[in-house]
């Protein structure tokens, strides 16, 4: 696609996503209801088709040889589930078991049939082609761990198993699992964010809802997202919704996500000035923007100027190139470095990854999740 193709395709995309806003032009956001309501009844006989093959059995659910954990969302855009999958991984790991990633790997360039497995930052099996953004940030994060990627995401696990006959997982992590009925799971996490849980409350393309809100009752533990910024939760929003919930309603926690480190990227190995918070460029292709801009602004660091992209897209390397040269660094997040780090890689300006924590403490001290860790991999754990 050219370069006015991709153009007018983030422009549709930001006129749909204005309408997804449960503030602003209401006149707008009415008449892109409307234009938009056929296409949103047309994707919700598709779930409900696909749904009733699941539950039909014509449609097989397959179990994976681990206990199986899914972190997804309802809703399209950033709600935070790979730093939490990360946050749950690392907490598996603490308590001796062996966790893996299963992820679709956007950006990966991967076809239908083909599979990928990182581990260190490396492909060590698979085909190497393209640069899976999240999927490289989970491997940096965790050392040792493999993150297996591909869009069968099952067939990919099977190879992976197929030639690692010696290093078998004690569980897998799907992230953005939710809607990935094919494998059978014995947790079901489900992250809203704080600012709008439900956005509009509409299905795609009419808003950003992936599912019918009411699918929320198929979770067994949903994770409201709370940030340092208007640390507001989505509790309330939730309990309006009157939900009929499957095994009398899944657990609801509200997980604090803070900024953590912010360290000079690994290529660099000049030593860092004591002044680049004075001056940054903030380059991001993430959901909310505003919200870690808000964030760099607490923690003393001054955003002169941004590059922003959708989520997963490409940075342009000439702009980037540019305003570099005018800054005293550059602040990106992991998953945006891992896109493309020989992009900063060839610059003269320090680079800066500001990296998120997630607190875990509501979460341990659910019995679901002193079940699943107690279970190991022979019992199933969820509801």
């Amino acid at each position: 696609m050219g370069k006015a193709g991709k153009g007018l395709r983030k422009i549709t995309a930001d006129v749909i996503r204005q309408c997804w806003r449960p503030t602003g032009r209401s006149g707008f956001r009415l008449v892109m209801a409307v234009l938009l309501y056929p296409l949103s009844l047309v994707y919700r006989a598709t779930l409900s088709l696909r749904k009733m093959l699941y539950d039909a059995g014509l449609k097989k659910r397959t179990s994976l040889p681990g206990t199986t954990i899914s972190v997804g969302n309802i809703t399209v855009g950033g709600t935070g589930k790979s730093p939490l999958v990360i946050a749950i991984c690392r907490e598996l790991i603490d308590s001796g078991f062996r966790p893996a990633i299963v992820t679709r790997g956007y950006g990966s360039g991967l076809r239908s049939n083909d599979h990928m497995v990182l581990k260190d930052k490396r492909v060590i099996s698979g085909v190497a082609t393209g640069t899976p953004d999240e999927a490289m940030m989970q491997s940096a994060a965790l050392p040792g761990t493999p993150v297996i990627v591909g869009a069968k995401r099952l067939h990919a696990v099977e190879r992976f198993i197929a030639s690692n006959e010696d290093e078998k997982p004690t569980h897998y992590v799907l992230d953005d699992g939710f809607q990935h009925w094919g494998i059978k799971r014995d947790l079901d996490i489900v992250v809203v964010d704080e600012i709008a849980p439900l956005g509009n409350r509409r299905l795609l393309p009419a808003g950003p809802l992936r599912e019918p809100e009411q699918a929320l009752g198929r979770a067994d533990l949903i994770v409201c997202r709370r940030g340092l910024i208007s640390p507001r939760s989505p509790l309330p929003e939730l309990a309006e919704n009157n939900f009929s919930f499957e095994h009398g309603g899944p657990e609801v926690v509200t997980v604090t996500y803070k900024p953590s480190t912010i360290v000079a990227a690994p290529h660099w190995t000049k030593s860092v000035s004591e002044n680049w918070r004075e001056s940054a460029v903030l380059v991001a292709g993430i959901a909310r923007p505003d919200r870690l801009i808000q964030e760099l602004n607490l923690a003393g660091v001054v955003i002169v100027d941004s590059i922003l992209a959708a989520d997963h897209q490409r940075f342009d390397r000439e702009l980037v190139r540019e305003k570099s040269s005018q800054a005293s660094a550059l602040v990106v997040t992991p998953k945006d470095y891992w896109r493309e780090p020989d992009i900063f890689a060839s610059l003269s300006c320090v680079t800066m990854i500001a990296d998120v924590e997630v607190d875990l403490d509501p979460v341990r001290r659910l019995n679901l999740w002193k079940k699943l860790l107690a279970a190991g991999t022979s019992e199933p754990c969820g509801r």
